[in-house]
C-alpha cells in the first residue's frame, strides 16, 4: 500500500512537470513568432545579431534540445507510472 501512494504522489509531480515544459514549449513558440515579426524588415540587423550571439544562442539550443529530452522522458515516465497503479488498483 506504501508503493501505491507514493507513485499515486510520483505521478502528481509528474504532471506538474509535463505541464511546466507544456508551456514552456508554448512560450517557445510564441517568442519565435515574436522575433520573426520584428526583424522582418530589419535583415541586416537580425544577421548581425545571431552573429554576435552566436555562442549564448548555441547554448540556447542546447537547453531546448535538453528540455525537450526531459519533456519525453516524463511523458514515458507517466505512462509507465499509470500502468503500475493500474497493476496495484487490479489486485
Amino acid at each position: 500500500m506504501k508503493d501505491h501512494q507514493y507513485l499515486k504522489e510520483r505521478l502528481e509531480n509528474r504532471m506538474e512537470w509535463k505541464n511546466y515544459y507544456e508551456g514552456l514549449m508554448r512560450m517557445w513558440i510564441i517568442n519565435d513568432a515574436i522575433k520573426e515579426e520584428y526583424y522582418r524588415n530589419k535583415p541586416f540587423l537580425k544577421i548581425f545579431l545571431s552573429l554576435y550571439f552566436l555562442p549564448l544562442n548555441m547554448l540556447k539550443l542546447y537547453q531546448k534540445l535538453k528540455d525537450k529530452h526531459y519533456y519525453g522522458k516524463v511523458t514515458t515516465e507517466i505512462e509507465v507510472i499509470k500502468r503500475a497503479l493500474k497493476y496495484y488498483d487490479d489486485k
